[in-house]
This record gives structure tokens, sequence and C-alpha cells, in this order.
């Protein structure tokens, strides 16, 4: 039997502190640095919200993992991978579905129905599709400033999944 790579990454919550609320603004944070405009998420194509959403999941999977441990950097993106792959993604949104708020549902489905040129061999055109609609709504909250909702349905994601013997 194969060991599980991640249970479950987030850390538990704990008060947050100013520091800590000033890191959840990062996008609003960016935005300031460098001038740019804020956006209507809405506007965007579900793919475009998919491109982002893909940066920031992995900016959290790589942040949960580098603070469980000071390891070689191979020993990292095995740990990471495992979450980052459109396989799990899928999983995770399914897990959710019940979670979601309409707007929400209405997000994921719209990154479903997007449509995508190449599928990796390491999942269905279902589970890629799926994938897509989950990375479209974490590119949504962000790009909207919902960092809170983010993080409370990645983290709840993450639960649900360390719960099944799926992965």
């Amino acid at each position: 039997m194969e060991e599980k790579i991640i249970e479950n990454p987030m850390p538990e919550k704990t008060d947050k502190t100013s520091a800590d609320h000033k890191n959840s603004r990062l996008y609003e944070e960016i935005r300031d640095s460098f001038g740019l405009k804020a956006l209507d998420a809405g506007m965007y194509s579900p793919l475009a919200l998919a491109y982002m959403g893909d940066c920031v999941y992995e900016l959290l999977i790589r942040t949960c993992v580098v603070s469980e441990a000071n390891m070689q950097v191979n020993k990292l993106n095995k740990r990471g991978s495992e979450l980052a792959m459109a396989k799990t993604q899928a999983l995770v949104v399914e897990l959710l579905e019940k979670e979601l708020t309409e707007e929400e549902r209405r997000i994921v489905q719209r990154g479903k129905n997007a449509k995508v040129v190449n599928i990796p061999k390491s999942c269905t055109p279902h589970e890629y599709h799926l994938a897509t609609g989950f990375e479209s709504l974490i590119g949504f909250l962000y790009l909207n400033g919902q960092s809170d909702r983010l993080m409370e349905l990645v983290a709840r994601g993450w639960q649900l999944l360390a719960e099944t013997d799926r992965i």
C-alpha cells in the first residue's frame, strides 16, 4: 500500500496578526506596488482565471510544503506535486461542490466548459476540465480580493481530501 505524501498540508488556524493579515492581501499589495488598476474578475475568460488560479494554488501548495521542513528541492517537489495534479484538483472540487455558493458553482462550470487544447496523459479529459474549473475559481477569488474565502475553500478541500483514501 502506497503511503500518502501529504495528508493535510494546511496548518491549523491561529489568530491572525497584523502581519498575517497583510500577507493575506498579496494581490492588493502587488497591485499597489506596481500601480495596476483594480480588476473585475468576472470580466475575464475562464482560462485567464484558471491561468491565475494555477499560480495562486501552486503558491499555496509550495508555501505549505516548505513550511513543513527544510529539505532537498526534489523532495519538496515530490510532496507538492500530488496536490498540484489535475486529478487531485478534480477530486478536491468534487468534494467541495456542496459547500460552494451558487456564484462559485457558476465559475467552476464556466471553467469546466472552457475549450482547452492540450490535456495531459496523467488524467482523463473529465478530470482536466474539473481541474480547470477549480483553478478558475481560485483565480476568481484571488483577483476579487476574496482571500479569506479562497483560504477557507482550499483548507476545507485539503481536509476532505485527507479523509478519503482516493489519493
